[in-house]
């Protein structure tokens, strides 16, 4: 069935690895880095160009370059730039290398001595058609077992796709480093092959109190296509798969204009800017609805939410075709 423009898909369904709102039933604090489970969380994520770009990040302080074997199979090593993240107690290495000017559709496969031994192949998009998958909330209460279940099995049964989207609500309070532990550990075996478009939702900027604050281990833990903003570096961007323009969008303005005020109006510069593209689709992905929805009860104010009232005059403009929303 093909999509006509302006097609809004409100509301993606809920996800079986979503949970109930509220606090999670565990914490843990660990002070080394070395002590956190799951062995070393490598990810790749989605460059500004599927199709000939990827970012590769992991953490370890005692570890060496990346090696890029390419489809000709001639390999490259590459260093990579190294922060720091510091989360409570926990002192986190950080490292990324941004691989450009891949073939789209070329096989290739990396390895990183020291951290992760063995080659891991991964596939650059192809320039026609692109194949996503697109998950809601995981947020958990089950130390995401059902999350991992379901990751894995859409993986199993698409094992081809370009990239994997996540929607929002990663994990039920952002400050806690036990759930950000669990959702990795999920997700391994997968996000080390197949590029991760991670999308801010409330719950990833909660602090250790369950109340609002500033994302850090969210912003920290991916390395999205840079913006060109100062103050909102990864708060939202824009990447190509196929031929899609993708415009990730970020909802929590309500929640960021309590400790940084702003991020509305830049972003909205930012999107009348990044929509313009020669690509014949666009996409949206954001976290909260732009239909409104009755919660616990209580009647909506029109047909629009909050985030529906300033965005789709933005879409409309634009000429965005497609709107994918979780929360």
């Amino acid at each position: 069935m093909a999509l006509s423009r302006r097609t809004l898909l409100a509301g993606a369904g809920t996800a079986a690895a979503a949970a109930a709102a509220g606090a999670a039933v565990y914490m843990v604090r660990r002070k080394e880095e070395q002590a956190a489970p799951g062995g070393p969380r490598v990810r790749l994520v989605v460059g500004a160009d599927n199709s000939a770009s990827r970012t590769v990040m992991w953490e370890g302080k005692k570890s060496a370059g990346l090696e890029l074997r390419g489809p000709d199979g001639s390999v490259r090593t590459f260093e990579p730039v190294r922060a720091e993240h510091r989360s409570g107690e926990t002192l986190f290495h950080l490292n990324e290398v941004r691989l450009e000017g891949l073939q789209p559709g070329g096989s290739y496969a990396y390895r990183i001595p020291g951290v992760l031994g063995d080659w891991t192949p991964f596939r650059t998009a192809g320039r026609g058609a692109t194949t996503a998958l697109l998950f809601p909330d995981s947020q958990s209460t089950d130390r995401y077992e059902t999350w991992r279940q379901l990751y894995q099995e859409a993986l199993r049964r698409e094992p081809q796709a370009d990239f994997t989207a996540h929607m929002g609500d990663l994990v039920d309070c952002g400050a806690w480093l036990e759930h950000w532990y669990d959702w990795f550990a999920a997700v391994k075996g997968g996000i080390e092959r197949v590029p991760a478009a991670p999308v801010m939702g409330n719950h990833d900027t909660y602090d250790q109190n369950a109340r609002i604050g500033m994302p850090e281990n969210f912003l920290a833990a991916f390395a999205p296509p840079e913006n060109g903003s100062a103050d909102w570096q990864r708060w939202y961007y824009a990447f190509d798969s196929g031929p899609v323009r993708f415009l990730v969008v970020n909802t929590e303005w309500p929640e960021s204009d309590s400790f940084r005020p702003g991020l509305l109006p830049e972003m909205k510069r930012w999107f009348r800017e990044a929509s313009k593209t020669s690509q014949p689709w666009k996409v949206v992905l954001m976290h909260r609805s732009a239909v409104a929805n009755s919660i616990r009860g209580r009647k909506p104010r029109g047909p629009f939410s909050e985030a529906g009232r300033e965005l789709m005059p933005l879409f409309d403009e634009a000429g965005v075709d497609l709107v994918v929303t979780a929360h």
